[in-house]
């Protein structure tokens, strides 16, 4: 029986200094940024093959209203 083989995505993830390479991706887009917001970040925190649109139309059809947490599991 052949060894388990991790998939592409345990492999990207398994990357060692995950959250230093984001933080270096970052200041090269946004150099010198304090404060970046949901808008900023949407490009590189959509994991479904729908992208942002994907997240905001459902969105659209429920009460939210701030303070509320709500969590995105997918389809």
């Amino acid at each position: 029986m052949p060894a388990h083989q991790p998939s592409a995505a345990a492999r990207h993830y398994r990357q060692g200094d995950l959250l230093r390479k984001l933080d270096e991706a970052l200041d090269r887009l946004y150099p010198g940024h304090t404060t970046l917001t949901t808008d900023d970040l949407h490009a590189v925190d959509e994991f479904h093959t729908g992208g942002h649109a994907t997240t905001l139309e459902p969105a659209e059809h429920l009460d939210l209203r701030a303070g509320m947490r709500v969590l995105d599991a997918g389809i």
